[in-house]
């Protein structure tokens, strides 16, 4: 991975130190403006169907349009993922001192997991997948649980079946992750950490619903532990297509995932490492315009 990278990063986050503290109207308006993207964003990359502005109403009002064409649940999962942000605190870290960010201890645990999809699924229901012979049937989505059928996917560029960890590798794979994260923490550039711990969560996908939410609220809790801001996947078109497609050469780079957990690979992600410095490197933007605004 060119270095250039990192180094590009590094130095907008001396930046952010030097600028801290802020003032506080200031430090609000950024916090309300990353509370609001990122929980639209997030929620939209899963079809939720509420607009950036519906999204903004709730959070700040708790306002709940009459419009008939929007569903309830959407409504309730925007306000239980905005949850799980309070939970981890993402947008009150955003300005903490940099002695305050280092007393913290990073980390992350089955337990911790387990609760983020509790937060953010609040209660059973029953959800359609699809098997390894591209069979559709219907399972029970239990909340706190690991997946009881496998949840491989449809690839939408060949057709063919795209397979996740089976219902037996999840919980050793989830531990190989814990232990892979807790020997690297410091050891590896956060960008390459937060970015690698994500796509080896999604390749997982250890939960029968969510697994994207929660791989998106464990990175942004890795990189704002070191002092970075939040990343905001973009849900545009454009953008949305650009997280799949870093994520499906990743694919191809670790087609089995047994090489998901090899040692000394760290050249197989850079696909998605270079995707993830991107929408980084716009969030360091977005700081930035909101002061000089």
């Amino acid at each position: 991975m060119n270095k250039n990278i990192t180094e590009k990063i590094d130095k907008k986050l001396i930046w952010l130190k030097n600028i801290r503290p802020l003032e506080k109207d200031i430090i609000q308006k950024i916090q309300d403006r990353f509370l609001v993207e990122y929980n639209y964003h997030s929620n939209h990359l899963e079809w939720n169907s509420l607009t950036l502005q519906e999204t903004w109403a709730l959070l700040k009002t708790q306002l709940i349009t009459t419009d008939k064409n929007k569903k309830f649940r959407d409504f309730a999962e925007m306000n239980w993922h905005n949850k799980a942000v309070k939970y981890l605190r993402l947008t009150d870290k955003l300005f903490y001192t940099e002695n305050f960010i280092k007393s913290e201890n990073l980390i992350i645990s089955d337990k911790l997991i387990k609760e983020l999809n509790q937060i953010i699924l609040i209660e059973d229901y029953k959800k359609q997948v699809r098997d390894e012979f591209g069979n559709i049937h219907f399972v029970d989505v239990i909340v706190w649980q690991y997946k009881a059928k496998e949840n491989h996917v449809q690839r939408l560029s060949d057709w063919s079946i795209f397979k996740f960890a089976s219902v037996i590798e999840t919980p050793i794979f989830i531990n190989e992750l814990i232990k892979w994260f807790e020997n690297n923490k410091n050891k590896y550039h956060p960008l390459i950490l937060a970015s690698i711990f994500h796509y080896k969560f999604i390749r997982i996908h250890p939960f029968d619903d969510w697994n994207w939410r929660v791989a998106r609220l464990l990175t942004n809790m890795i990189l704002m532990n070191f002092g970075y801001p939040i990343t905001i996947i973009s849900s545009n078109r454009e953008d949305r297509q650009e997280y799949y497609n870093a994520l499906e050469l990743t694919d191809a780079n670790l087609i089995n995932i047994n090489e998901v957990f090899e040692p000394n690979n760290l050249e197989k992600y850079n696909y998605f490492i270079e995707f993830m410095w991107k929408r980084l490197l716009n969030s360091f933007e977005i700081i930035e315009n909101e002061i000089n605004f």
